[in-house]
């Protein structure tokens, strides 16, 4: 099996060689040569498959991405979910409505959201909870230059609508910049709805 795996991956990465040390050969081993999640076979895939030894895990791409890598709604930008240790358990998002402020938010305590049973009906976003960052406003007047002007003009639609209200996750990279931008910007003490 082991000169299979080699003679796979020198055949389907010539372009790019990857080199599989001893460790990550006798893991696939293990593993039958399949994606833990999938149970797709490496002989299969597109792409190299992510091999950690620490985890003992094998994962195609498109299992690694769902497990591990997200998208902020904002930019569009991946991110690496371990690289929120510091700041996932204060959830930040973006809201964007009438109900409150619209802008970037992050968790003070738990719940935020909360549903009726089943998921079914509106969705309700627990205020008391949540901290204000900064404005939606003066977050897309500080985004990068280069990209304002695509990125101000997708949002604008957003802003523009008064009749839906908008709620999702953000990434770290859009969290990070709203930071910065509170910091700049003077800090708005509340825009609870009372």
């Amino acid at each position: 099996m082991k000169n299979k795996i080699l003679k796979h991956f020198k055949k389907k990465y010539s372009s790019s060689p990857i080199d599989v040390n001893e460790k990550e050969i006798q893991l696939l081993i293990e593993r039958d040569c399949e994606c833990d999640n999938c149970s797709e076979s490496i002989f299969k895939l597109d792409d190299f498959p992510n091999i950690d030894i620490e985890k003992k895990e094998v994962l195609c791409e498109d299992c690694y991405n769902h497990h591990y890598i997200d998208t902020c709604v904002i930019c569009e930008e991946s991110y690496n979910l371990s690289e929120l240790p510091d700041i996932f358990p204060k959830s930040p998002f973006y809201y964007i409505g009438t109900q409150n402020k619209s802008g970037i938010y992050h968790a003070l305590q738990y719940p935020v959201f909360s549903a009726a049973c089943g998921g079914l009906g509106d969705t309700y976003i627990w205020w008391d909870s949540l901290e204000l960052v900064c404005s939606m406003e003066d977050f897309l007047k500080s985004h990068d230059p280069e990209l304002r002007s695509d990125f101000s003009e997708k949002w604008k639609e957003f802003l523009e609508d008064k009749s839906v209200e908008y709620a999702n996750y953000i990434g770290v990279c859009c969290y990070d910049e709203a930071i910065k931008v509170s910091n700049y910007f003077p800090k708005i003490e509340d825009f609870r709805h009372q």
